[in-house]
């Protein structure tokens, strides 16, 4: 806001004076000559009666009646000061004078304050405060803060349903940039959602995924396992044609590195289960090559962490394994997983994160174990069995339902906050450092819903 202040020349410096003609050399201080200095006076010495000097008993003496005045701006210079506040009239740089602009009251010094949950977003005086944070969707709660629901009541970013189907619901929910993707479970369909749009786009109908289990998403493409085709495929992010890459016999889920697919595969040899980790060029038909081969049990799903592919599976003696990001030897590490298949496995940083126990008999809950070292912390233990839901870890932290109250932590398990209250009906299906976003089930139908991140 700006203040308009007039203070006039002579009140600044606290005197008036004339102007001073520059001598030859162009200086106007007389004082500050080069040379020798004087101390005799050029007029009447004291005593002397001189017109308008100092011993003058008229005090009218030697002075011009037309200009005996008192010293002080005259109403030109009033009127060169600048606006007038209080006249009714927004002049200068004065924000407002009288009325209140919208969203804002106006003040005696001719600037305005903004009222309850209005904010001066386009920082114009003209508009006032115009924005009602506690309503608008793009500055819900304040200036620049969207909410991905696109709906904002009371300053908060409200829950808003963006799709709905039949069956269970997504069974994965992936995020890129500002693109979601996911399944429908159960009748074949991947589909994409972009943060703030009314719209869902289906990427692959049901008639061309078969049944499949999970995708990945890398470098602007969607890639699933076809059951039904023995084949992996590829879709672009943006939509477009499918595309075969190659076959493959019955897989686990897909993980995409920035330059690298890897495919999990199972089969049966001499009545046991033994998997093979493939590794896949983004090209379609891509280029595999087998880097990991006869791992005991059911592979399900792969991550990145400590420079390492790492696995989860179904061999309780050994359930996560890996192997260097550039290749080389099988390592098993002793991590007390109860069940590295089907519950979410994450790598960040050097570490995984997984639902086990830190120790031997110890409680059940989100622990952490360093590939490197070898070493398991416990980070959330479990309050009561099965009350730890889905969980989402990334760099900035932890997303955990427990019992229906989606909470943030840190790394460590610290430092937690209510995030999101989930309905009873409801099941936890995405939780990242921005979004929430859950299936709601009635009747049969599911819808999912999104909420931010307060």
């Amino acid at each position: 806001m700006r203040h308009w202040l007039w203070i006039p020349a002579a009140l600044a410096t606290g005197c008036f004076s004339e102007p001073v003609e520059p001598d030859a050399t162009g200086d106007t201080d007389p004082d500050t000559s080069t040379g020798p200095q004087t101390t005799e006076s050029s007029g009447p010495t004291a005593g002397e009666s001189s017109t308008g000097g100092v011993g003058s008993t008229d005090p009218t003496e030697g002075t011009d009646e037309s200009s005996a005045t008192t010293a002080g701006p005259s109403s030109s210079d009033t009127t060169a000061s600048g606006p007038e506040c209080g006249n009714g009239d927004v002049e200068g740089d004065e924000d407002c004078d009288g009325d209140d602009p919208q969203g804002a009251a106006c003040l005696d010094d001719c600037t305005f304050t903004c009222l309850d949950h209005f904010e001066d977003c386009d920082e114009l005086p003209v508009s006032g405060c115009e924005i009602d944070t506690a309503t608008d969707g793009n500055n819900c709660g304040g200036c620049g803060h969207i909410c991905a629901s696109g709906v904002c009541q009371d300053s908060v970013c409200a829950p808003a349903a963006i799709a709905e189907g039949i069956g269970l619901g997504p069974t994965r929910i992936t995020r890129v940039g500002d693109t979601f993707v996911f399944d429908e479970s159960g009748f074949g369909r991947i589909l994409r959602w972009d943060l703030g749009e009314d719209t869902v786009h289906e990427l692959v109908s049901d008639d061309l995924t078969g049944s499949f289990q999970r995708f990945a998403v890398a470098n602007g493409s969607v890639f699933w396992l076809d059951r039904n085709l023995n084949a992996a495929q590829r879709v672009p992010l943006a939509g477009g044609p499918v595309s075969f890459m190659f076959a493959i016999p019955d897989a686990g889920s897909p993980f995409a590195s920035a330059t690298h697919l890897y495919y999990p595969t199972t089969e049966l040899a001499d009545l046991q289960q033994v998997s093979t980790l493939l590794q896949a060029t983004h090209d379609a038909p891509a280029t595999t090559t087998t880097v990991a081969s006869d791992v005991p049990g059911l592979m399900c799903q792969v991550v990145a962490a400590g420079g390492r592919i790492v696995w989860g599976g179904t061999d309780f003696a050994n359930p996560i394994g890996s192997i260097p990001a550039a290749g080389g030897a099988v390592q098993t590490h002793p991590v007390l997983s109860n069940d590295a298949c089907n519950r979410p496995l994450y790598g960040v940083g050097p570490s995984i994160y997984l639902y086990g126990q830190a120790v031997t008999d110890g409680p059940f809950g989100l622990i952490s174990h360093n590939i490197a070292s070898g070493t398991s912390s416990m980070v959330l233990q479990e309050p009561g069995i099965g009350s730890l839901g889905d969980y989402f870890v990334s760099p900035d932290g932890i997303l955990a339902d427990i019992g229906g109250d989606v909470r943030a932590y840190d790394l460590q398990g610290d430092n937690s906050h209510l995030v999101a209250e989930l309905p009873s009906n409801s099941t936890g299906r995405y939780l990242d450092d921005q979004v929430v976003m859950w299936t709601e089930i009635e009747d049969n139908v599911w819808t999912l819903f999104v909420n931010e991140r307060p």
